[in-house]
């Protein structure tokens, strides 16, 4: 699972409809014990940030202090959130319908993560190839970089999970 992906994760499990920036750095401590908390605690609001850049978290400014800022996941922060939920339900349902529909559904999901893999690769790819023609965007294309070679990262544990799974199904 992505940071990013944890960080809504960790939104949605608050039981208040908004929070504040120290509340989520708080339950991020739990699922990351051993990380330097000064550390963490920059990465969790990046990670606000970018997330609220992308339409899924939002901000109330506070007047007194940012310390005050209340967040709230936005309705595609929610939508996306529960469309993964649906996924996972999705796959019971199918393991239900029967032994050969699941190995089917699974294959198929194998066959659009490796699709997706293929394309992030060659994303990663070009960003370095753009690196290395001209050195002077490599800074700025160092985040976009590490952000592609995270969601290959992701699709490559999910390949490798749908491959064990197709494993253990068919013994």
């Amino acid at each position: 699972m992505s940071f990013k992906r944890l960080v809504l994760e960790i939104s949605k499990s608050i039981p208040k409809p908004q929070f504040t920036v120290e509340e989520l750095r708080e339950l991020c401590e739990r699922d990351f014990p051993t990380m330097d908390t000064s550390k963490l605690h920059a990465k969790v609001y990046k990670t606000m940030w970018v997330l609220k850049k992308e339409g899924l978290l939002d901000c109330l400014v506070s007047e007194e202090s940012p310390r005050n800022n209340k967040w709230f996941l936005t309705a595609d922060g929610h939508s996306l959130l529960d469309s993964a939920n649906t996924e996972a339900e999705s796959l019971e349902l199918i393991h239900k319908q029967g032994h050969q529909d699941l190995i089917d559904a699974l294959k198929g999901k194998l066959s659009d993560f490796s699709a997706q893999l293929a394309i992030i690769s060659y994303e990663v790819r070009q960003y370095h190839d753009l690196s290395r023609e001209f050195p002077n965007l490599s800074q700025k294309l160092k985040p976009i970089f590490q952000d592609a070679k995270q969601r290959a990262i992701v699709f490559e544990g999910r390949i490798k999970a749908i491959e064990n799974t197709l494993k253990e199904i068919e013994q």
